[in-house]
């Protein structure tokens, strides 16, 4: 199991991605759900992490990936946030978008930790200056990415369909599209229709 310690972390990190995403009117009831949910966000993400490590991996004795990790955070977020105070904070797919926050936000966080060389430091110090992850531009729909994804997020959890690795799948390609950004620069990848 992970220590108090690196919960209480990947937490603080949360709830600091939570002041920069939502609004000033919002923030504090945001922050104090996420708190108050801690202990059950915890629990569910250790049970999901050791069913996933079971299930998942080859050697169930190994760690799991960044991405399988991030993902079973967004499963615990989406299945143990209580609703009744989710919705009285007033927006739309409230659970969802908390869910894709924290799922990136601990991406990242596994991301940044990892300096195994150079080229790779560089691309931390580039996430770290766009204050994490960029999202993909949708082409031909108004809709920004982590509305869509949000709905797709809600679907899945009032039909019961959350699946980790299909979710672990998502967050990979996320990174890799910023792993693109970093190398060709945005410029050129919005001009290649990304």
């Amino acid at each position: 199991m992970a220590s108090e310690f690196t919960h209480n972390a990947i937490f603080d990190s949360l709830v600091e991605a939570m002041e920069d995403a939502w609004s000033e009117k919002h923030v504090k009831e945001v922050c104090g759900l996420l708190r108050k949910s801690q202990s059950k966000i915890q629990q569910k993400y250790e049970e999901i992490r050791k069913d996933a490590k079971e299930r998942y991996m080859e050697k169930s004795k190994g760690l799991l990936d960044r991405h399988k990790c991030a993902a079973a955070f967004m499963i615990a977020f989406l299945t143990e946030l209580p609703v009744g105070d989710a919705s009285k904070i007033g927006k739309e797919l409230v659970r969802e978008k908390l869910a894709i926050i924290a799922g990136l936000t601990v991406l990242a966080i596994f991301v940044t930790e990892d300096n195994s060389d150079k080229d790779y430091r560089k691309f931390t110090e580039y996430l770290k200056n766009k204050n994490g992850f960029i999202l993909p531009q949708n082409k031909h729909d108004t809709k920004p990415y982590t509305n869509n994804w949000a709905m797709e997020l809600y679907h899945a959890r009032v039909e019961k369909k959350l699946f980790l690795p299909s979710l672990a799948h998502e967050l990979f390609y996320i990174e890799r599209y910023n792993k693109m950004a970093f190398a060709l620069g945005e410029k050129k990848m919005k001009s290649m229709g990304w």
